[in-house]
Formats: structure tokens, C-alpha cells, sequence
């Protein structure tokens, strides 16, 4: 027994002595890593949603990822982590981004110890250090989405092929062949079920098979079991191309206006500033900046050198390592152009240089120190020309954290001012919280404030002096329908004789949270029975009590992302009809009248919208102008005539796919689409 502990000692020290460099990369960005992970103020709306579909059933779970244009996997290892969780006493914020951290930790070691036969000690030190200190790759590590697990596959994949090739060469068994191409098959179809656009990744990955089962031979073991391991794959994800259709329409009509649009300076700047600097970067403001100019162009140093060195040396280069670079460098590149192809030409909208990219970023990093390998070939300090090389992705790297965490930390001040500092009224009072099931992941938002599952409402009394709701996302077609009608009271104010609102800033660019508070009484007894649960929590009992409860509001929500309160209730989508009917329930006297339109996003830069009313078939024009951050269009408007239902038509001049996609220059400003509007006296 003490000479087997001595022998696994022995291995252990054995193993730091000859890996301590990725043991030490490591150990030096897990630490940030972690305490990014366990920062409330990082979560934004995106993980938000990812959360709420871990807490839907199996079924519903298929169902709504098929018009999400993403498989339902990711949720469902998700979804199986956080039970994990319950059964161990509790769950956290850092407990449900373990997952992709550890996948991080795994990418990083993946690049050493795949890769050092190929590239050689000083490309496989290169990559292990740019995979660990990549600001996107970072960022993935603690975002509740597939990209970390989606690109860490695609990654296993193409240095699984590379070794395969290579071990083809070397005469290695063919047991250990096929070993690689089972992982290179598992791993295909793991990347396609975590991310839709991951086919489109494999896809690049034949082409390079192609290519050199060309040089290998079809006879070869490499082609041969080359082509039984792709075919497996693509079998294994027919399933889910039955819904594709749908997705794709999903992707062609979806809001584009936080996409970059596919424009060649924004293909340019995937390379050189998003892939190095991290989803932070502006294009505008990486040409205003000198140094970032400078440093954008000296991402592109390796492969220029690189490229040099293969062409004018006559010393002996290592063509493993231009194997590589081309490989990594091809793969990624043509996954780029596919996504801006498919963007340009109206297919799907796909091309978004800062995110959809990232799925191919470990690729062309492989290939970037691949490059940087050749660059240092037969040198006496080979890793420190490697080093050199790639001098300016280092440096990038180090702006684009510092930027993140410079935007972590005014997020989290932003949210203390407005809690616990100029809106210190709510701190120490109960507030209820809207869904419950975010509830364990965003203590630190609700520390200030006694919290309350928003099902728990049913306790309050006729005589509540005040009431605090704080609603978290706006993904409101995941949300349990049991809160659909406090969604509708947040909406509309209505409660009480005062209202007040407050919103709570996340990382993303709007508030991914809201506080707000009623003073008075409840007043109705429909909404009293609603929250009391004493009557079923149907979709047309919920529908029934909003009208009962505010009969002095004229109401109508987008039936496709809120509640419906009448019969005929329009999709207010702007992907299919040039004009919309909006038709409200119940009769509105003639007066003067503020029309509310609630936007789905906002307008970006600055649109101005013309929009044409129809009151019962009498025309007027109005003009509204919807500012960038602006999150509703308040439109006065006066009825003349008395009307038993008002039915109002509103037209948008840029409503229609087939024009935006033929005509629009920049799909950042395509216009938005309502969320709901409502309309309300006006008293001036």
C-alpha cells in the first residue's frame, strides 16, 4: 500500500514536472474566473432565459426550442445540473456555471496535450495561453448559453482528425484510430444538438477531410473511417432537421438590430478585433482609438509572418505545423463567410461578428499558434519569438477583460445606487419576486429587500398599504402562466392609487430586471380571487379578470409574446404583415387619448417611425419618434365619434421582410416590433 501511494505521488509530481505550464496558466485565470462566476451583477438576460427553459418539463422543453433556433440540449445538461444541485441542499449562481467552467478549464488542457505533437512544445504553450486569456472565451466560461460546450467540441473534432491523419502517417494501430474517430464522431454530434449553427462548422470540417483524404488516398484507414465517422454524425442530428424549416423562419424574421450587419468592415473586424478584444469592442470606436488600430493589425502578425517564412526561407520548416495553421486557420475562416454569406443574401440572420462567431474561435486560435510555431522554428528562444508574435493578441486580450470587468463593476454600482442607495425606501420591505424560479441564482439582487415568491401573493389583505413586485426577464413565453396577470398589473400600473418604478440594470444593454411598487388598496375582487388561487389558472380565466379588473383601460398585448385580452388578438410581429389590427374590448367615448406602444427593443440608432391610425375607417396621420433607448412611443391621439370597440390599423413604413432584406443597408435599424399597447385618457 505505501509503495502504491508513493508510485501515484511520484506520478503526480512526475506529471506537474513535465505539464507545469497549462497547471499554471490555469491556476492563474480560474481564480478570476470563479469570482466573475459568482458576481450577481454578471447575469443577464440571455442566461435568464436559459434558465427558465432548464425549469420546464422534458416535452416543453423540445417544443419551445423549436422555434429557438437553437436544440434543446444545452438545456436539457442544464436542467439535469440543477437537479444535481437540489439533491446536494441548494443551488447557486456559481453551482450552474460550473459546467461550462469546467469545460473551460478542459479547453485549455485540450490545447496543451492534443497538441503538442503537432505544433510542438512552443505552439502547444502558445495556444494553452491565448485559450485561457481569450476575452470572449472567458466571458463563455460563466454565460448560461452553448457557445463554451458548442466550440470546445468543434475544437476536439479538428484535433482528432489532425492526430488521426498524423497517426495514419506513424503506422499507429489501427485500435487508437478508431478510438479518435469515435471521440470525432461523439463530439460532431454533441456540437450540432448544443448549437444550431455548428452544422455549419462540421460542414467546413468535411471540406478540410476532404482535403486531405486527398492526400492520403481513399484506401487509406484515415478516409475510410473518416467517412463512416461523418456519416454517423449527420445521422445522429437528422431528427432535429425536421424542424429546421421552422427555424429558419425563425432566423428570417427575427430582431436584428443588436447584430453586427454584414458588412465587409465587420467581416474584417471578426479577426482582428472581436475575436482578440472580446464582444466589448465597437468597431467605431477600435478606427477612433490609435493603439487599438495598432493592435488590431498585429493580430494578424503570425499569420503574415508565418506566411513569410514559408515563402522566402530556405531553412526547414515543420509541415505539421503548417498542417495546422492551414487547417485551423481554413476551418474558422470559411465558418465566418458562411455566416456572413447566409446574412448578405437573406437566407437566415446569422452574422453576429461579436457571439455566433465564437463557436470557431479555439479553431483559429489553433491555427494563429500553429502560425506562431512556423514563426519560431529553429530558434534558440523559440518561445519567446512565439510569444512575440502574438504580441498583439496578448494585449487585446488584456484590454478587452479589463473593459469587461470595468463594465461588471458599473453595472454592480448602478444596481447598489438604485436599491440600497437613492431608492433606499425599498430596502428592509418585502418584495415579491416574479418568476420564482430565478429566485435561487439572484440573491445578492434581492439582499436589500425581504423577499417573497411571487406565489405567495395570495397572502395579502384588502388592507396592504403597499405592495413591491420585482419582475426578472422579459422572456415572457417562458414564464409559468401564474404570473401572466401580475405581468399585466406591472404593465399597466393599475393597481393602486400610486405607482412607482424603478429598473435594475444587468450586462446586457437594458434592464434585465424592474422594480415596482404600489400604494394603496387592492381594490377588485376579481384580482383578489386571481391571487388568492381560489379559481383555476386558466388562460381565459386569467384573460376574464384583467378585463374585470381594470375596466378603465383599453388594453391589447402582442399574442405572441403576452396574455391576450380579447378574442381577436393580432400577432403584432413585424415579420410577416405590412399592417397590423389592433382591436380593443370594450367601448371608448369620445376624447383626447394617449396611445402607449410598447417596443420589443429598442430602436437603434435613432428611427423615426411614421405610423398610420385607423379609428373605425377614418384615417389620421401620426408622427412618432422613437429614440435609441427608448422602450415605449407614447402617441396622442383623439377620438371624435363614440365607439362601441375601437379597432385601430397601424401601419410601420419598414414592416416587410421581403423590403428590409433587399433594401436595408444596416439591419440594425429595420425598425421593432410592439410588445403591447395600451391607451389611456390624456388630461392636457
Amino acid at each position: 500500500m505505501e509503495h502504491e501511494t508513493k508510485a501515484k505521488r511520484a506520478g503526480l509530481a512526475g506529471y506537474l514536472r513535465n505539464n507545469w505550464w497549462p497547471v499554471c496558466v490555469v491556476a492563474a485565470t480560474l481564480p478570476f474566473t470563479l469570482v466573475r462566476a459568482m458576481n450577481p451583477w454578471t447575469l443577464w438576460i440571455d442566461e435568464l432565459f436559459s434558465l427558465l427553459m432548464a425549469h420546464k418539463g422534458v416535452g416543453e422543453i423540445i417544443d419551445l426550442t423549436a422555434f429557438d433556433a437553437h436544440p434543446p440540449l444545452y438545456y436539457f445538461i442544464l436542467k439535469f445540473w440543477i437537479w444535481l444541485g437540489r439533491l446536494g441542499g441548494g443551488e447557486s449562481l456559481l453551482w450552474v456555471r460550473l459546467p461550462n467552467i469546467a469545460v473551460g478549464v478542459f479547453l485549455v488542457f485540450l490545447g496543451w496535450h492534443g497538441t503538442r505533437k503537432l505544433l510542438g512544445r512552443t505552439g502547444a504553450a502558445t495556444l494553452t495561453l491565448l485559450l485561457a486569456i481569450n476575452p470572449n472565451l472567458m466571458f463563455a466560461q460563466v454565460d448560461l448559453r452553448n457557445y463554451m460546450m458548442a466550440s470546445t467540441a468543434i475544437m476536439t473534432c479538428l484535433i482528432a482528425m489532425l492526430n488521426a491523419f498524423r497517426w495514419e502517417r506513424e503506422k499507429v494501430s489501427a485500435t487508437w484510430q478508431l478510438a479518435l474517430w469515435v471521440v470525432y464522431t461523439g463530439c460532431a454530434a454533441l456540437a450540432m444538438w448544443l448549437h444550431l449553427l455548428s452544422a455549419i462548422a462540421m460542414f467546413c470540417l468535411g471540406l478540410l477531410w476532404i482535403a486531405m483524404m486527398l492526400v492520403a488516398g481513399w484506401r487509406s484507414r484515415f478516409a475510410r473511417q473518416g467517412f463512416v465517422a461523418h456519416v454517423l454524425a449527420v445521422a445522429s442530428f437528422v431528427p432535429w432537421l425536421f424542424h429546421l424549416h421552422m427555424q429558419l423562419e425563425y432566423l428570417q424574421g427575427i430582431n436584428v438590430w443588436w447584430m453586427s450587419p454584414p458588412t465587409g468592415q465587420n467581416l474584417f473586424a471578426v479577426f482582428t478585433l472581436w475575436f482578440p478584444y472580446g464582444r466589448r469592442g465597437s468597431v467605431s470606436d477600435t478606427w477612433a482609438s490609435p493603439w487599438l488600430v495598432m493592435m488590431s493589425m498585429a493580430t494578424i502578425a503570425p499569420v503574415l509572418l508565418a506566411a513569410a517564412r514559408v515563402l522566402f526561407s530556405e531553412l526547414y520548416f515543420r509541415r505539421r505545423a503548417l498542417l495546422c495553421a492551414v487547417a485551423g486557420l481554413a476551418v474558422s475562416v470559411m465558418y465566418v463567410v458562411a455566416l456572413f454569406w447566409l446574412a448578405a443574401c437573406g437566407v437566415a440572420q446569422v452574422f453576429d461578428g461579436a457571439r455566433y462567431t465564437l463557436i470557431a474561435l479555439p479553431v483559429y486560435l489553433f491555427g494563429i499558434s500553429a502560425a506562431a510555431a512556423i514563426v519560431a522554428e529553429q530558434r534558440q528562444s523559440a518561445s519567446v519569438a512565439a510569444m512575440a508574435a502574438c504580441a498583439g493578441w496578448l494585449v487585446m486580450a488584456a484590454g478587452g477583460t479589463s473593459r469587461q470587468w470595468a463594465k461588471d463593476e458599473k453595472t454592480a454600482t448602478a444596481v447598489r445606487e438604485l436599491i440600497a442607495g437613492k431608492d433606499a425606501q425599498h430596502a428592509g420591505k418585502q418584495a415579491y419576486i416574479a418568476p420564482v424560479e430565478l429566485i435561487p441564482y439572484m440573491r445578492h439582487y434581492f439582499d436589500p429587500m425581504k423577499t417573497v415568491p411571487i406565489t405567495e401573493l395570495k397572502n395579502l389583505s384588502d388592507d396592504e398599504e403597499e405592495l413591491q413586485l420585482l419582475l426578472s426577464t422579459q422572456w415572457i413565453n417562458v414564464q409559468s402562466p401564474s404570473i401572466l396577470l401580475l405581468t399585466k398589473m406591472i404593465e399597466t400600473g393599475r393597481m393602486a392609487d400610486e405607482y412607482h418604478s424603478v429598473p435594475v440594470g444587468g450586462s446586457a444593454t437594458f434592464a434585465t430586471h424592474s422594480l415596482f411598487t404600489f400604494r394603496g388598496h387592492l381594490k377588485h375582487e376579481a384580482f383578489r380571487n386571481a391571487a388568492a388561487g381560489t379559481v383555476s389558472r386558466t388562460e381565459e380565466y386569467f384573460t376574464n379578470a384583467v378585463s374585470l379588473a381594470f375596466p378603465e383601460q383599453q388594453y391589447m398585448s402582442d399574442g405572441y409574446q403576452g396574455i391576450e385580452v380579447t378574442n381577436e388578438a393580432a400577432p403584432m410581429r413585424w415579420t410577416r404583415e405590412s399592417m397590423v389590427r389592433m382591436r380593443f374590448d370594450r367601448a371608448i367615448a369620445p376624447g383626447r387619448y394617449l396611445l402607449k406602444l410598447g417596443l420589443y427593443r429598442q430602436p437603434y440608432p435613432t428611427e423615426t417611425v411614421t405610423m398610420q391610425f385607423q379609428v373605425e375607417g377614418e384615417p389620421t396621420k401620426y408622427e412618432a419618434v422613437a429614440r435609441d433607448g427608448a422602450s415605449t412611443l407614447e402617441v396622442p391621439i383623439d377620438v371624435e365619434k363614440p365607439h362601441e370597440q375601437l379597432i385601430m390599423a397601424v401601419t410601420h413604413p419598414i414592416w416587410q421582410p421581403a423590403k428590409m432584406i433587399k433594401d436595408a443597408k444596416d439591419r440594425r435599424s429595420l425598425g421593432f416590433y410592439f410588445q403591447h399597447a395600451i391607451i389611456e385618457s390624456r388630461k392636457d
